[in-house]
């Protein structure tokens, strides 16, 4: 009775750890998503806050998007960092989180200095976040089907 217990919980655990995996996969398969959903809910005038948008496993950076560049910068340049008169909307290309693994944390973050109070007022990172989490519910349920 013992060892096929111990049987039936190594069976269990081996199969959790494969639903976590495939969650955690999901995840990162979707981290794209995740950022284009926040940079599309942001409210834009020059289009600095909605470029600077960052997801990242090892955390936050003082790094902002840089006009002039076209790449991201340390520290908050904001003087001279606008956009060309006319210009679209910079959206930068964006590296994937790679493979993530269970405990591992994700950092969706903007150095932009007013970052806070565009969210405080809109919500748009909230909201994109309560749907990212009913996405993964939704894909847990299904693993268990």
């Amino acid at each position: 009775m013992f060892r096929s217990f111990s049987t039936s919980l190594d069976k269990f655990a081996v199969e959790a750890e494969g639903r976590v995996g495939k969650i955690m996969t999901m995840m990162a398969d979707n981290a794209e998503g995740l950022i284009n959903d926040v940079q599309e809910g942001n409210p834009v005038d020059s289009g600095w806050s909605r470029a600077s948008w960052r997801l990242s496993k090892t955390g936050p950076k003082d790094e902002v998007y840089s006009y002039r560049t076209g790449g991201f910068t340390a520290g908050h340049a904001a003087k001279g960092n606008k956009p060309p008169r006319g210009a679209a909307v910079a959206v930068p290309s964006r590296r994937g989180l790679g493979r993530l693994t269970y405990g591992d944390r994700i950092y969706l973050y903007s150095a932009v200095p007013y970052s806070g109070l565009l969210e405080e007022k809109h919500g748009f990172v909230k909201a994109t976040l309560q749907r990212a989490v009913r996405r993964i519910k939704v894909y847990a349920q299904e693993l268990n089907r």
